[in-house]
């Protein structure tokens, strides 16, 4: 076994030992051993990094791959859930490695098994219950996402609760759901690439909602949505249908130079500027319902 690999077999285990050892009788680890846990796997991956860059063929020279790879990188990822848990102060900091790990995954087997992980660890802390009067203990409240230019599989932020969000040159590679998902902060979706379905549907948008140049290859859901800060469609392409049926638009809204094949707008409430210049759409749907205010179409 190379020395990149010993030394992240190495740190994870005496990470792994120490908080064994030093954890107290109710099972919470101390801020020391919380620290060294996080400082473990982030050395695991910039030992990884390191590698690669000196094999410089794009894959770790660390010999034949080996079947525990996707084992070892699951254990450090519950490593820091569970430190997390412990501190609710790092959790943002949990949820940046996460991020990291869905930003450079899918590259190998080992990769894709590691994002898959990383996706069901950090999905599964943004969705608050639905009831509870004490609150959630498995939310974690107000995180914010960077998943700039990272490739994403199955998904699925149907019910999340997010600060901001960075999407911007995403990539989703099949059905993406957002449904009744709430964007307490900015959400950025600039140039991000739908292959299949795009869910919005009951999402809520409570700071900017930038979809600039954003592609949707299959069906673009809406309905019901709630955009309560200025929303962007500036170039935006909608290559199959789309609907914003029911849709509220509480601020400046702007679908400039956005291209439709059909799209439905029935019952949508504009309540400040909306504009449609230099707009192409193939089939467009307003009723009698739908509230226009201020609204621009033309070049």
């Amino acid at each position: 076994m190379p020395a990149v690999r010993w030394w992240r077999v190495l740190v994870v285990c005496a990470a792994s030992l120490g908080a064994t050892l030093l954890a107290p009788s109710d099972g919470t680890l101390p801020p020391p051993m919380i620290g060294l846990v996080i400082l473990a796997m982030g050395l695991g991956l910039n030992l990884r990094s390191a590698a690669t860059a000196r094999n410089g063929t794009g894959e770790a020279d660390h010999g034949p791959p080996h079947s525990d790879e996707p084992v070892d990188r699951a254990a450090e990822i519950q490593a820091l859930e569970r430190a997390a848990e412990d501190d609710p102060g790092r959790r943002q900091e949990a949820v940046d490695t996460l991020c990291r790990i869905l930003r450079d995954g899918g590259g190998s087997d080992r990769g894709a098994e590691a994002a898959r992980v990383a996706r069901q660890t950090l999905l599964s802390h943004l969705r608050p219950a639905r009831s509870s009067r004490r609150g959630d203990p498995e939310f974690w409240s107000g995180m914010h996402l960077d998943l700039e230019g990272a490739s994403l599989h199955g998904w699925d932020m149907s019910g999340c609760r997010v600060g901001r969000a960075a999407f911007r040159d995403a990539r989703f590679d099949d059905r993406a759901s957002f449904n009744g998902a709430r964007f307490d902060d900015r959400a950025v979706f600039v140039g991000a690439r739908f292959s299949e379905e795009a869910d919005f549907q009951d999402a809520e948008f409570h700071g900017e909602a930038t979809f600039q140049n954003a592609g949707f290859h299959g069906d673009a859901t809406f309905e019901d949505a709630d955009f309560t800060g200025w929303s962007w469609f500036s170039g935006a392409r909608f290559h199959a249908g789309a609907t914003f049926e029911y849709a509220r638009f509480g601020r400046r809204t702007t679908f400039d130079r956005a291209h439709f094949g059909e799209v439905s707008f029935n019952r949508t409430r504009f309540s400040e500027k909306v504009t449609f210049r230099g707009a192409r759409v193939g089939g467009a749907a307003f009723s009698r319902e739908t509230v226009l205010r201020r609204a621009r179409f033309g070049s």
